[in-house]
C-alpha cells in the first residue's frame, strides 16, 4: 500500500499521530529492569491507541541511543503497529538530510530497510538533501519548517522579516513536491 493510500484510509477516523519517544529512566522500575520492558510498554501504547491513530511517529534518536536493544525494540514496535493498526502511517522521525549521496542512503534505510511509510527531513541541505526522499511517490516526506525549541528564533526569524519557515514552505510546495508527497513539520508547543 502506498503512503497516500495508507494516509487516505488511516485518516477516515481522525488525525491522531502517536509520538513514540521512549525514555527508559521514565518507565516504572519493574519495566526498566526487564529486558523486554520497553517493548512491552510501547506495545501497550500501540494496542491502546490503534483504534484512534492515523499515524505513529517513532523518534529514531530515542531508539538509536539504546544501540542494538533499541533497534530490536523499534522492529517489534513497527511489527506491532502493522498488526494492530494496519492502515496507520508510520513516520520515521529522524529529521535526516545531508549531501545527495548520503541522503539517498538515509532514504533507502528508512524506506527499504525499516519499512517506514514516511520520514521527517531536514531541508538545510537544499534540494540535494530533500529530493532523494521525495523521489518515490510511494513514500511521504515531512520537511522541517519550524521548531518550537527556545533558541530556534536565532535561525528561524531573521532580521529582514522573511521567516525560514515561509521559505521552506514555498520550496516544498513549488520545487520539491513533484509527487505530491510532502508535508511540513511545524512545532507549535
Amino acid at each position: 500500500m502506498t503512503y497516500r493510500e495508507r494516509l487516505a484510509r488511516a485518516t477516515r477516523n481522525g488525525f491522531v499521530c502517536v509520538g513514540l519517544d521512549p525514555v527508559l529512566k521514565k518507565l516504572p522500575t519493574h519495566l526498566r529492569d526487564d529486558e523486554d520492558g520497553l517493548t512491552w510498554f510501547l506495545s501497550g501504547i500501540v494496542k491502546s491507541t490503534a483504534p484512534y491513530a492515523a499515524a505513529y511517529k517513532p523518534n529514531l534518536a530515542f531508539f538509536e541511543s539504546l544501540g542494538t536493544a533499541g533497534d530490536e525494540a523499534l522492529r517489534i514496535v513497527i511489527s506491532e503497529i502493522r498488526l494492530r493498526a494496519p492502515e496507520a502511517v508510520i513516520i520515521g522521525d529522524g529529521k535526516r538530510g545531508d549531501i545527495g549521496s548520503t541522503a539517498e542512503r538515509y532514504a533507502s534505510a528508512l524506506f527499504e530497510q525499516w519499512g517506514f511509510d514516511a520520514a521527517t527531513v531536514n531541508p538545510y541541505f537544499g534540494s540535494d538533501g530533500v529530493l532523494p526522499f521525495t523521489a518515490s511517490p510511494d513514500h511521504g516526506v515531512y520537511v522541517l519548517a519550524a521548531t518550537s525549541n527556545p533558541s530556534a528564533a536565532e535561525v528561524q526569524n531573521p532580521a529582514d522579516g522573511v521567516s525560514l519557515a515561509s521559505v521552506i514552505a514555498e520550496l516544498a510546495r513549488d520545487k520539491w513536491n513533484e509527487h505530491q508527497n510532502i508535508g511540513l513539520v511545524v512545532g507549535a508547543t
